[in-house]
């Protein structure tokens, strides 16, 4: 079972820093990806990377909505309507493209059971 490189891991923690739920994520998926049987490879060890970024602008998104709300005021001229804040998308874009991520990395419970589990002796061939 391989384990995090470390150097890669500083690298992503640069990136990360001063979002502490980004680097929580960052930690949570990278012990998830080790306790595989194939363990973690740089590859995976990116798009944990990847997934971490993606909760960084979630926060963004999230801080945004909280203070505008799910509609903003926009004036055009004299006329003035509500429309929706443009993070709403980027919230729903950036979880779209976790939940791949983490289907790549075959840690959700769909991408687990499209695994393949070995061949399974029940005995009903000596019935």
């Amino acid at each position: 079972m391989r384990e995090v490189n470390e150097s890669l891991r500083k690298a992503h923690m640069d990136r990360l820093s001063g979002c502490e739920e980004a680097v929580r994520v960052y930690d949570m998926v990278c012990r998830v990806v080790t306790r595989r049987p194939e363990g973690i490879d740089d590859a995976a060890q990116h798009l944990v990377g990847q997934v971490a970024e993606l909760e960084m602008l979630l926060e963004l998104a999230r801080e945004s909505i909280r203070k505008t709300g799910i509609t903003e005021t926009f004036h055009n001229g004299r006329q003035r309507m509500e429309r929706e804040n443009r993070a709403v998308g980027t919230m729903q874009k950036c979880i779209e493209q976790q939940r791949k991520l983490l289907v790549e990395l075959k840690i959700t419970p769909g991408s687990r059971r499209d695994a393949p589990l070995g061949f399974l002796d029940d005995g009903f061939d000596n019935f």
